[in-house]
Formats: structure tokens, sequence, C-alpha cells
């Protein structure tokens, strides 16, 4: 998964139309905000993941939490919430916060901080905000061409 500052462009999902923010594309190279976390927001979170979104597909493929020992923690598997994205309701029009599924662990598990206004957001927005978005796929097929795989499926390594 790569790392992109909080509160940037989304360069690793595109909708057409929509302006998506990045929020929570954590790595262990970049440092990061740390709180207690808040259980009503961790709630929302898990709920915004369990939302389904067309566009699982081409998400940026599988997500490993590299911020601990993760892996040796009894029951903890990294793909049961580490595939796909999170869409968290935005205050301008056509934009919205876009997080790998793996917020939900960052927050609950390594006391990430999520930024103010991410936060207010959580705390105001209703599940039926965030609109079921259909994928560009034209952009992922140009991606595809541009590193030279020839396919759709492969935009999403």
């Amino acid at each position: 998964m790569p790392y992109l500052p909080d509160l940037s462009p989304c360069t690793e999902v595109h909708v057409a139309g929509w302006r998506l923010l990045s929020v929570g594309w954590l790595d262990a190279t970049a440092p990061f905000a740390t709180a207690p976390a808040d259980p009503q927001l961790v709630e929302r979170l898990r709920v915004l993941g369990a939302r389904e979104q067309p566009l699982l597909p081409v998400a940026p493929g599988w997500h490993e939490c590299n911020l601990g020992d993760c892996a040796r923690r009894p029951g903890f598997d990294p793909r049961r919430c580490a595939s796909g994205v999170i869409f968290i309701p935005h205050a301008s029009p056509r934009s919205l916060y876009c997080a790998p599924r793996l917020i939900t662990h960052y927050v609950a598990d390594h006391a990430y901080a999520l930024p103010e206004e991410v936060r207010q957001a959580l705390a105001v927005s209703q599940t039926a905000d965030v609109p079921v978005l259909e994928p560009d796929m034209g952009y992922y097929e140009g991606r595809s061409r541009r590193r030279g795989t020839g396919g759709a499926s492969e935009a999403s390594e």
C-alpha cells in the first residue's frame, strides 16, 4: 500500500466527477499523529467499511499493516480488514475522504489520530450520506497501459 499524506489528493482511487482526499494511507517509514481511540469513531469506521463499494475490484489491492508486529498478534488476519476503501463524507459537494479499509485497524490498534476535520465529518455523517460510486474504468485502463501491463485488473496491484 502506498503512503499518501493526510488530506492530499488521493491518487490511488479515481471516480470521475469526485474530488477524493487521502486519509489514513499510512506506512512505517512516515510518522503519524497518535491519540487514544474514540470507540464511537472506530464503530463509525467499521460501519462505513462494511458498506459495499463497486470500487473494490479496482482499489489498490491488499493492504498489509507494517506499523507493528500485527502478524504475530493472536487472531489478527490483516487481509480481513485490508482490502478496499472507505469513503467518508466531506463538507464540500462532490468531495469525499478516501481511506484504505485498514484505517479502522490503524485507529483502534495503533492509536492513529485522524485529522480533526475527518473526526468531525465522521461524528456528523450518516452511512446514507456516502454515495455508492462507480469506478472510472477508463482511468484504470489508461493507468495499466501507461504501466505497460495492458489490463485493468493489474492496475490495482
